[in-house]
């Protein structure tokens, strides 16, 4: 009867363990698909851009294309879709790493044995958090710097700083607000 208790125990929290981790990869693989995607928009977007002349940049009817900078698709909703989805999916590394932390006293006596795992085990925490956080901060270091040149590169990318979200996706900003800033400068 105890075996039989144990074993349900240990199936419950394998079952729940397997869909954590399901669903982190059902998590993992669209963020991947949204980085893909942001990636192509923006490959589309340059070459495009850096096929036409300085004139035909002037005068071409897209407004991102005269502006300089993309701000449509997926650049409607963050300045950076592919850096948040590449740092989200960091974070669900780390995830997949420390999904082990809700584990039975036996798996426990098991990792105290190995020297790398004290601090899990001492504090909740995977040493695996370092490697995440050490990502995150480079791409905002390099987000950063990436957009004080192309601040200084055109103008009107202050606009855009100021309505659309740097990194996590949200409502997108009224383009019409470029249109004001043109006729202002006329």
């Amino acid at each position: 009867m105890h075996v039989n208790l144990y074993m349900c125990i240990v199936y419950v929290r394998y079952v729940c363990v397997c869909v954590f981790l399901f669903r982190l990869a059902v998590v993992f693989y669209l963020l991947w698909y949204i980085e893909s995607l942001a990636d192509l928009q923006h490959y589309k977007f340059q070459t495009l851009k850096y096929s036409l002349s300085p004139e035909q940049r002037t005068s071409h009817p897209d407004g991102d294309i005269r502006r300089g900078f993309f701000t449509s698709g997926l650049f409607a909703l963050s300045r950076h879709p592919n850096y948040f989805a590449e740092q989200s999916m960091w974070v669900v590394v780390y995830l997949f790493s420390s999904s082990h932390m809700n584990i039975s006293s036996f798996s426990r006596q098991l990792l105290a044995s190995f020297p790398v795992y004290q601090g899990v085990l001492q504090y909740g925490v995977n040493w695996t958090a370092l490697g995440c956080l050490l990502l995150i901060l480079l791409f905002q270091g390099s987000a950063t710097f990436g957009e004080s040149v192309t601040a200084k590169k055109y103008p009107a990318y202050r606009l855009y700083q100021q309505h659309t979200s740097q990194f996590i996706p949200w409502l997108p900003m009224d383009k019409r607000l470029f249109d004001l800033e043109d006729r202002k400068k006329k």
